[in-house]
């Protein structure tokens, strides 16, 4: 009877794969746009002589920071889908992306032109990151977890080959016509609507039994209030240090962005497209050709396993960009772009699938809700962060400002032992 059922569920499964592979792959013309990389250099570059180089440059942290900053409004969305139609609040977040597209796309060239286009791109991210916490949930009931990271690196795979394509074919488009993004943004726009159209059939297994067990879960446990977050992390103590190994790794992740952008624009002759791949096309490529083996090596482990494994990969691409930063060969900003995606590649896994070893179905969107509201602090701090102290540097000696991006690099560095002695008490605690 099991093997029955587990072949019943893998036919399941299979059958609702096609309708995510186009969902998501078509989405991934849309994130292009907002892409952080991306973004950041069109900031950079477009509104560099319409505000002092400050102002400008915490746009541009901003603008890197969104995607992850958007997710602490995340325990809304897990509190909107909490005994909801999730699909249904996932489309509706999908239009609300939209709008944010369209808004960018109307951003005069001058500094009102600026904080439209930051403020644009944030409220598209704030949508999205609820079509992320809400997708989590989605997969984890119509995928079984021998199987989820399989499937989950196939969607991801697509969705990061798509952005490659589509983040390099605007670098070019923008290379000569700079103010190609008032066409470029629409454009993505009606992507997004496209998709929350095609998304409407997607059905979630059990979900009906899942809308029940949720609406008669406890008081604790309901919705995704902030309250009910507080409670699962001072009750799950194993869950509150992973949580708190990945603030300190993460937080280095993602200080480093936002000062990169400025390091390679301010003290490297790079051309407009040359730094659109650097900081955004390849990255993006790399992790649709890596994603396959990093399934391989998430299937099967808990991820404080996988995590003292696969956070060398960010020490490496960030020791990279460090070195060419501060020695001068940009040399070492191609090879660190490489690394790089190779690292997001697993970061995409382990962003998915990592809270779902200390979580069941019932909780299973307030925990990815906690891990994203906790991801959008450090969004909205570390960014600016690595700005601000790149300008202290920079405004003492301009040969100082490359350096800031040490800060980030020892920050993943301590996190990722932090990971590796997490792991060993894991193995300990099991054997």
């Amino acid at each position: 009877m099991a093997k029955a059922k587990s072949a019943t569920i893998s036919k399941l499964a299979q059958a609702m794969i096609p309708r995510e592979m186009l969902t998501w792959s078509t989405a991934a013309i849309m994130m292009a746009a907002l892409e952080g990389g991306l973004a950041g250099v069109i900031v950079k570059n477009i509104f560099a002589e319409q505000a002092s180089p400050i102002w400008v440059n915490l746009a541009v942290a901003m603008v890197v920071g969104a995607p992850a900053f958007a997710n602490i409004l995340s325990f809304v969305f897990a509190s909107l889908g909490h005994g909801r139609d999730k699909v249904k609040i996932m489309r509706y977040s999908m239009v609300g992306a939209s709008l944010g597209l369209l808004l960018m796309a109307t951003a005069a060239i001058d500094s009102t032109g600026l904080i439209v286009f930051t403020f644009g791109l944030i409220l598209a991210r704030v949508f999205w990151a609820g079509v992320v916490t809400l997708r989590a949930s989605v997969w984890r009931m119509n995928f079984s977890r021998e199987v989820r990271g399989k499937i989950t690196s196939r969607l991801m795979t697509a969705s990061s080959l798509v952005m490659a394509i589509s983040s390099a074919l605007i670098g070019f488009w923008l290379n000569d016509h700079p103010l190609a993004f008032r066409w470029i943004y629409p454009l993505a726009a009606v992507v997004g609507l496209v998709i929350a159209w095609v998304y409407r059939k997607t059905r979630i297994r059990g979900g009906h039994r899942l809308r029940k067990d949720e609406n008669q879960s406890s008081s604790e446990q309901t919705g995704g209030r902030l309250s009910a977050m507080l409670v699962i992390l001072r009750r799950d103590s194993a869950f509150r240090r992973y949580m708190m190994a990945m603030m300190l790794f993460g937080s280095g992740n993602l200080m480093l962005m936002a000062p990169l952008i400025v390091v390679i624009n301010e003290h490297f002759d790079l051309p407009r497209l040359q730094q659109i791949l650097i900081l955004s096309s390849i990255p993006l490529l790399m992790v649709a050709l890596s994603l396959t083996s990093w399934a391989k090596l998430i299937d099967g482990k808990h991820i404080l396993e996988y995590r003292a494994i696969h956070s060398w990969s960010f020490v490496l691409a960030l020791g990279s960009f460090a070195l060419a930063a501060i020695s001068g060969n940009p040399l070492g900003f191609w090879i660190g772009a490489v690394i790089m995606g190779i690292a997001y590649g697993g970061a995409v896994l382990g962003w998915n699938l990592g809270h779902n070893d200390y979580s069941d179905n019932t909780d299973s969107a307030l925990y990815m809700g906690i891990h994203v509201t906790l991801t959008g602090i450090r969004g909205m701090i570390m960014p600016t962060v690595g700005v601000l102290v790149y300008q202290w540097l920079n405004s003492i000696n301009p040969a100082l400002g490359p350096k800031a991006l040490l800060l980030p690099f020892g920050l993943v560095v301590s996190g990722a032992l932090l990971f590796v002695i997490l792991a060993w008490q894991h193995r300990k605690h099991q054997s």
